[in-house]
């Protein structure tokens, strides 16, 4: 049995068409959950189930995985992001979730889904709105923000990201 022609292909990023960076992560009851990663334009694919499936140990590792990405210029999204197994149609979807509400882009043939660091880390609780004083602390010298959820560049009084349309916020060090 040839073991190369049985392994999977390694998925490449829909946006920028780079390798994605394949996480070996912990899962529940000792499992092992595999989660890919574009550090360049900080999005992260999910099979199905795949981020429900991670345990706490597996989530620390992803948000470190995520927080490393930080260092590398971010690649804005294209808007026909497609899915990484089939290359087919993506749709977004806004699930409630027990820290509210949450947005990713899923493929339409059930494959999976792609969603940026910020939505990822928004759905598990790990993100508060910014408020003024935070915003303050956060201006850059050149007096703009970066979004949180897709690293698009924030002017100093922009009620929302121009780009994506997320609310400024930060992480949540204490619950996180």
């Amino acid at each position: 049995m040839n073991r190369a022609a049985d392994a999977p292909a390694a998925l490449r990023c829909g946006n920028c068409g780079q390798g994605l960076e394949a996480l070996d992560l912990d899962g529940h009851y000792g499992q092992r959950v595999a989660v890919d990663l574009c550090p360049g334009c900080h999005l992260v694919w999910f099979d199905p189930v795949e981020s429900a499936r991670l345990a706490p140990t597996g989530l620390l590792a992803l948000v470190q995985s995520m927080a490393a990405a930080q260092s590398i210029a971010h690649q804005p999204l294209r808007p026909d992001l497609p899915c990484p197994r089939c290359r087919g149609a993506l749709e977004p979807v806004h699930n409630l979730t027990r820290s509210g509400r949450s947005r990713q882009l899923e493929c339409v043939a059930g494959h999976g889904a792609w969603q940026s660091f910020g939505e990822f880390l928004a759905e598990r609780g790990l993100l508060r709105p910014m408020g003024l004083a935070d915003r303050h602390r956060a201006l850059g010298d050149d007096g703009r923000l970066g979004c949180v959820a897709c690293g698009g560049r924030m002017a100093r009084d922009d009620a929302a990201c121009p780009w994506c349309g997320s609310v400024p916020a930060l992480v949540d060090v204490a619950r996180l």
